[in-house]
């Protein structure tokens, strides 16, 4: 049964990953070649040597999407296009970023690039973060490599097709355990505390990367509406984990984005359960499927309808055939989620 829930999320047109970001990298290349200035060398997206200067061209890139003025976006490509020095052993950030695929050697600038937007851009959010002592206990791409193994095993084709879709792992302090930042694509940033957790390390690396996954599927299928904002709702009360300033809120894509890494959540933990592994309880097996049934039944609603894209039903109901095999076979081993009392919370707020 697990095996039939893997191949489904790892198929078709919101799952076949090579196919999203083959998609993806069509899009990038085309734009490159457009902004590339008349005399100068088309660099191809697809082809940018590292996954460090991947990501920071992209994020110049992602900014022209989204309306960047001409002369900052200009300046900034000219940057990233520019040649950059090579890896030096004793530069500032090296020791930060790892590699989540195979790669050759990133720059000094790039590694310095990403390390500081994502700093900026966690503080920036309210959390701490600054770039961690070297600490060569902690086998930090071992441990990587040992997560992305765990994942594999666990999720076969869902963990070795969503993987790719991130590139780098920048390892920070701070107070927070993983992310995925707009600023720095194609990047995870994890807290170096849980590197010596390698299911919790191997959970983040996989939540982080589909926020990615997800976020290609928006440049490349049609989830999102016309003129769309993340500011312009309407917002949706979350009925857990309450901020201090009241309940989480979110709007209708984020409802969508939500699902899709609640719904490969669960499908982890209950792999993890049949396994026998004891690296999940069936108590945390039936929160991850209840919270997954609550954002599947909100994307059904027609309020995320009248929000989202023309191809959220069909990206919906994709997801919840998976969360409806996930349900039969946790039922099957005795885990009975109350997806009634999260859907009923979420109706009171």
């Amino acid at each position: 049964m697990i095996h039939h829930i893997v191949e489904h999320l790892a198929n078709g047109p919101y799952g076949d990953g090579p196919s999203i970001r083959s998609d993806s990298d069509a899009l990038f290349d085309g734009l490159t070649e457009l902004l590339t200035p008349p005399g100068k060398q088309n660099l191809t997206y697809s082809r940018v040597p590292t996954s460090a200067r991947k990501a920071r061209l992209r994020a110049e890139l992602e900014k022209v999407l989204r309306g960047a003025p001409s002369a900052t976006r200009d300046q900034a490509l000219t940057a990233t296009l520019a040649p950059s020095s090579p890896l030096t052993a004793d530069a500032d950030f090296s020791v930060s970023l790892r590699v989540l695929g195979i790669d050759t050697p990133a720059s000094d600038q790039d590694i310095r690039w990403i390390t500081e937007e994502a700093v900026h851009d966690l503080r920036a959010e309210g959390y701490g973060a600054e770039t961690p002592e070297f600490d060569p206990s902690l086998f930090q791409q071992e441990r990587i490599d040992e997560a992305k193994e765990f994942l594999s095993s666990a999720l076969g084709r869902v963990a070795t097709e969503t993987l790719p879709f991130s590139g780098n792992v920048l390892i920070l302090a701070g107070t927070f355990d993983s992310a995925y930042l707009t600023p720095t694509p194609l990047t995870i940033v994890v807290n170096e505390r849980i590197l010596r957790d390698p299911v919790y390390l191997a959970e983040s690396l996989l939540h982080e990367t589909l926020h990615q996954k997800f976020g290609d599927l928006l440049l490349v299928r049609r989830l999102l509406p016309p003129q769309y904002t993340p500011t312009s709702g309407p917002f949706l009360n979350i009925p857990w984990n309450p901020t201090p300033e009241g309940p989480r809120q979110m709007d209708s894509v984020r409802v969508l984005s939500t699902l899709h890494v609640y719904t490969h959540l669960s499908l982890f933990h209950l792999t993890l359960h049949a396994m026998g592994s004891g690296d999940t309880t069936p108590e945390k097996v039936s929160e991850y499927i209840a919270r997954a049934h609550f954002f599947a039944h909100v994307a059904g609603t027609a309020m995320v309808g009248a929000h989202t894209g023309p191809e959220s039903e069909a990206f919906t109901e994709w997801l919840g055939d998976a969360l409806m095999k996930v349900l039969f076979h946790a039922r099957s081993h005795g885990i009975q989620p109350d997806i009634a009392r999260y859907i009923r919370a979420g109706v009171q707020g």
